[in-house]
């Protein structure tokens, strides 16, 4: 057992889905993209508080996040640990082709 190599932590894939694939309302996903809102690990890091202060959203959009996010079993205010940012960075750059 002392030399099994443990398989490096990962970051939930799904956390890298588009906000555009979500079953959102347009104008939130816009209003979510002006804000520089591109994937759910950017939203579910937001308070509603952060959601409500972009232009065009509010207590509606908010609510339209929370019945989106709730069966995928994430919610706001999530904290991520620094290694799920620096797996979402690479992924990120992997899927723009860099």
């Amino acid at each position: 057992m002392e030399n099994e190599q443990k398989e490096p932590m990962r970051a939930d894939h799904r956390l890298m889905t588009s906000i555009s694939a979500l079953p959102l309302p347009g104008r939130v996903i816009k209003s979510l993209h002006n804000a520089g809102v591109s994937v759910l690990a950017d939203l579910v890091e937001m308070s509603e508080k952060g959601i409500m202060s972009i232009p065009n959203t509010g207590r509606r959009a908010c609510e339209e996040i929370h019945h989106v996010l709730e069966p995928l079993g994430l919610q706001l205010r999530m904290e991520l640990a620094i290694w799920q940012w620096d797996e979402i960075d690479r992924l990120k750059r992997e899927m723009m082709g860099k």
